[in-house]
């Protein structure tokens, strides 16, 4: 996940709550909540976000980790219940969406906690969107059905107000790009979310060509890391091109049932354009004989 960066100013922030001591325990607590998170432990990181809390209930990295942990565990609720609701199990389906919906409820009041304490710091505002997107583009029944386009629109909008806020203030903020764009897809705003998409790309290609020619590989420890950086960058890569190959069969598709002259000729027109955004991903994927690092 790229939300791991973030996590990396953990020890800065934590430093910057004024008004509290930071002392071994709170900053293990934060430590483990955040190896929890990394490894998909959402309640284990719950609890020790909250120990962290209880220390210093000031803790900006501790509330908006809370408020991470909150979300992913809610989702992942939300998908058990629709497991129990297909299963057949109605009563044991609602108790999961309650908790889902309780879980959620607690982290749009920590993300919005976050933010009022520091309304400066980006991570909160770009947090929240991941929140409201997540929760807008469920392929499940459940936070909202997914005949519920009116609630579904309403938290798509509020993400792209996140993100938004985010790149106006980082445009270089990769992570915030990338959703930002596939936010605008998902409201039909194809011109403006090819350019972040775009934006996303120079990035990444940039960061693929550092992992390639200069990453530290003296090591065996240090060439595993690069190859790993190089293939999560790339999987990252590849997911926006299945959303840009799914769209341009829908754009195909709807061509194809087109009569009118001006629709069919409009379509052809944004069909090259997500066909030429998904060939640049295509090439910025495709292996090359130097994507092995070299050994120094």
């Amino acid at each position: 996940s790229r939300m791991s960066k973030w996590w990396r100013l953990i020890p800065v922030l934590a430093a910057g709550c004024a008004g509290n001591k930071m002392d071994s325990d709170y900053l293990l607590d934060i430590q483990l909540a955040h190896e929890y998170y990394a490894k998909g432990k959402f309640e284990e990181a719950m609890r020790k976000y909250e120990d962290a809390i209880e220390r210093n209930p000031k803790s900006y990295p501790g509330i908006v980790g809370l408020a991470c942990a909150d979300r992913e565990w809610g989702l992942k609720k939300f998908a058990e219940a629709e497991d129990l609701f297909i299963s057949k199990k109605p009563d044991l389906a609602k108790k999961e969406f309650d908790k889902a919906v309780n879980v959620h409820g607690s982290a749009q009041k920590l993300f919005k906690k976050a933010i009022d304490m520091n309304p400066s710091e980006p991570m909160a505002y770009r947090e929240r969107g991941v929140f409201f997107y997540k929760r807008a583009t469920s392929p499940f029944n459940f936070p909202y059905r997914l005949d519920d386009a009116k609630n579904r629109r309403m938290e798509r909008d509020l993400a792209i107000t996140d993100f938004e806020l985010v790149v106006k203030r980082d445009p270089g903020a990769l992570f915030t790009q990338r959703y930002l764009g596939l936010a605008l897809f998902a409201r039909g705003d194809s011109p403006k979310g090819r350019q972040h998409l775009e934006s996303y790309l120079e990035g990444m290609a940039k960061a693929r060509e550092y992992i390639r020619t200069t990453a530290p590989r003296q090591t065996p420890e240090q060439r595993e890391d690069a190859e790993k950086r190089l293939s999560t960058l790339d999987k990252e890569l590849m997911e926006v091109c299945d959303m840009l190959g799914g769209y341009l069969k829908e754009l195909n598709d709807f061509k194809k049932k087109a009569t009118d002259v001006a629709d069919i000729n409009s379509l052809a027109k944004e069909i090259l354009a997500v066909e030429n955004l998904l060939r640049k991903y295509h090439e910025a994927t495709t292996p090359k004989s130097t994507d092995t690092p070299k050994q120094n």
